[in-house]
């Protein structure tokens, strides 16, 4: 009896020891306390919660971003709108309208469409779509005509700086182009546009109209050119220019006769460009135009015996001829009629029989019109072989008014008290 008890009392004393030493020894729970830090652990999420936020929200797209905000380039002014449900047209996008974002007949898209297959060829019918980026928005119209494809629209992008920028794009009838960057800043932003950058957009959309309405033109000459009768070739590109462009030609010889009526502030550099005729017809008429330069054209009548002029001034101001070669193949260079600031510098004027001739259209004689002044500046001209004379001037047109002829600095000013003077051999001559 007594070894059965001396046996529990050792073991109750072992079991005693091994639970003070439990006691002692760490758990796996103590051991994870130590080695993390609970105020780094705080910092540390602190730290990360906007990461955390990023991730869990959605980004927004650019129409998100900028709805309900204005924006100017420095002549439109745009209004990005807040999306509130089923998109139908541009109004629901963006206002006002835009001249780029014509709505073609057929069906709005939001791209990319869930059910789309390469069947569907939906610019057949035509259609319009919008397509939301991150950082920018797209927009345009796609339509297949009976002859062309055409696709238009405009892309709005984020800039650094604060503002946006657009670029208008489209694939025409022959070629795909788009317009340099238009910026805009914000109405209710800091930022301002300066004269330069509100030039810069402007002639940035000029430039694409202009594109654009040549390559109607094009268009037009190869599907209806027994049915067009809009200006073409030379005289279109000439039209279709924008105040102060300068319209530069193409190299070339070409057989046309041009007559430009209301036009003002262009520069026509000519430059290789050879103007021909077989008719007996001015090759070149201006009028009631102003403002324009003519550079490097080489013009004359490609026949024999010919009793018109190569150019005609009529109700003019300021038109200037620079390094022109103009053979009047037998009759007028230059004729000038009720013009003023005339100038012609640096042009060979041979082969005439009157190199430049002023007068008055016998206006005043016939119908009781009062004559008007006119004037005419040579600087650095080289005149040969024109058989009458270099400079002359109609009599008629002498008895009505003064009128003045500037030839290297040397004034020569006719009048009804002089003109007399200049009669050589039935014809009154200057020079």
């Amino acid at each position: 009896m007594k070894k059965y008890a001396l046996v529990s009392l050792l073991i109750v004393f072992v079991l005693a020891c091994k639970s003070r030493q439990d006691e002692n020894k760490p758990s796996k729970n103590e051991i994870n306390s130590v080695e993390i830090d609970t105020i780094d652990l705080i910092a540390e999420v602190a730290e990360s919660t906007s990461i955390l936020d990023t991730i869990a929200i959605p980004q927004q797209s650019f129409i998100e971003k900028y709805a309900g905000t204005a924006w100017t380039n420095g002549s439109d002014t745009i209004i990005f709108n807040t999306l509130t449900g089923e998109l139908t047209s541009w109004d629901d996008i963006i206002g006002p309208k835009m001249w780029h974002l014509y709505k073609v007949d057929g069906p709005f898209y939001e791209l990319p469409c869930e059910d789309c297959y390469t069947g569907n060829e939906c610019h057949m019918c035509g259609y319009n779509a919008v397509e939301f980026f991150e950082e920018s928005i797209l927009l345009f119209w796609d339509y297949q005509n009976d002859f062309f494809a055409e696709k238009e629209g405009v892309r709005f992008f984020k800039k650094e700086d604060g503002s946006i920028a657009s670029v208008i794009f489209r694939s025409g009838y022959f070629e795909e182009y788009e317009s340099a960057e238009i910026k805009w800043v914000s109405i209710n932003s800091a930022l301002l546009l300066s004269e330069e950058e509100i030039n810069s957009n402007k002639k940035a959309q000029e430039d694409f109209e202009n594109k654009k309405a040549l390559e109607m033109i094009e268009a037009e000459n190869e599907i209806f050119d027994d049915y067009y009768e809009g200006p073409r070739g030379i005289a279109g590109e000439i039209y279709f220019a924008n105040d102060g462009d300068v319209v530069k030609i193409e190299p070339d010889t070409y057989y046309e006769v041009l007559h430009l009526v209301d036009l003002q502030n262009l520069t026509l550099d000519f430059t290789g460009v050879e103007l021909l005729t077989k008719e007996d017809v001015t090759i070149f008429t201006l009028e009631n135009c102003s403002n324009i330069k003519i550079i490097g054209l080489t013009i004359r009548h490609d026949m024999m015996g010919c009793f018109t002029n190569c150019f005609d001034v009529n109700n003019c101001d300021n038109i200037s001829f620079i390094d022109c070669d103009i053979n009047g193949s037998g009759f007028i260079g230059i004729c000038v009629n009720k013009s003023t600031g005339v100038e012609v510098e640096r042009c060979k004027i041979h082969n005439c029989v009157k190199g430049a001739f002023l007068w008055e259209n016998n206006e005043a004689r016939s119908h009781g019109i009062p004559a008007t002044e006119s004037d005419i500046t040579f600087r650095e001209c080289n005149f040969n072989d024109n058989n009458v004379g270099n400079i002359c001037f109609d009599h008629n047109y002498a008895k009505e008014i003064n009128f003045k002829v500037v030839l290297d600095g040397e004034e020569f000013l006719v009048s009804p008290n002089n003109y007399k003077n200049y009669l050589i051999n039935y014809n009154y001559i200057i020079h």
